[in-house]
């Protein structure tokens, strides 16, 4: 049986549940609910939906400016720095439906 694809929203709560059954700790922040906000906004943009990116769910590491969230590169010295802007790679990403 072949499996539809799932929708953004759907891949999103998948992908946060194995990560918090897991051990790995890899991952400094998770906003739960804006990477939700963002799906849903993204199955709406149908400009969006023909893009090489569009659906893919993107880790990034904490080294790379991303508007709202924490870039410490896991570093004390860092760790209450929140990004005023989104890094070129991200508008990248984003402007291809990541």
């Amino acid at each position: 049986m072949v499996k539809i694809m799932d929708s953004i929203v759907e891949k999103v709560h998948e992908y946060i549940e194995k990560i918090e059954k897991s051990n790995i700790n890899a991952y400094i922040q998770i906003d739960t609910d804006r990477v939700l906000k963002e799906g849903e906004d993204l199955e709406k943009n149908e400009k969006l939906k023909k893009k090489p990116l569009y659906g893919k769910i993107i880790g990034v590491k904490s080294n790379i400016n991303v508007k709202g969230y924490t870039i410490s590169c896991a570093s004390k010295t860092l760790e209450n720095y929140i990004s005023p802007y989104d890094a070129t790679v991200i508008k990248k990403i984003k402007s291809q439906g990541g």
